[in-house]
Parts: structure tokens; sequence; C-alpha cells
């Protein structure tokens, strides 16, 4: 089990073109003394600040570090409790192998 790497230990390293922060800084000079400082979202490592190399990523999530699956959770709701539509749980865990 990989309890939520996204890959074989020691295969997650720093993003080397943000540098880790899982974002891009431009800067361009408009004119003489004008310049303009535009941010945006890494492309290389999508914001995360992080990669893995496509090799040792799990072949179930792709390196996501969770997965998307349907379980039956049967919940106890005490009488009087505010009613809504729907309960949600968010697992934020990769439970799958190599």
């Amino acid at each position: 089990m990989l309890a939520g790497r996204g890959g074989k230990a020691g295969a997650v390293e720093k993003c080397t073109t943000c540098r880790g922060s899982g974002v891009q800084v431009r800067v361009q000079q408009l004119g003489p003394g004008f310049i303009q400082q535009m941010q945006s979202v890494c492309s290389e490592c999508d914001g995360q600040g992080e990669r893995i190399n496509p090799k040792d990523r799990c072949k179930e999530c792709q390196g996501r570090k969770i997965t998307r699956e349907r379980k039956v959770l049967e919940v106890h709701i005490d009488k009087g409790t505010f009613s809504r539509p729907a309960i949600s749980f968010t697992v934020v865990r990769c439970h799958c192998g190599l």
C-alpha cells in the first residue's frame, strides 16, 4: 500500500519549474520604466508544487494521491437533526497499489 503518496517511496520531488510553490511568475517589460508581472498556475505540476516521475506513479490514481470510489455507508442520524438532502464524506488518501 502506498499510504497516499501517489507513487513509490522517494518518487515525489519538488517541481523544478516553480521551485515547489505551484505558481509561475512572469515579468514582462512593457516600455521604459514599465513592467508587468503575471502569475499563473504552474503547468508542469498543475499547482501542486511537486511532481512524480511517470514510471514511478501509482497505476490506479496516476500520482494524484486520491481515487474515486462509491461506498454504501450506514449513518445513524438522531431525531431533530437538521435535515439536508445529502451528507458527503471526503477521503484524501490513495488506497491503491502499484
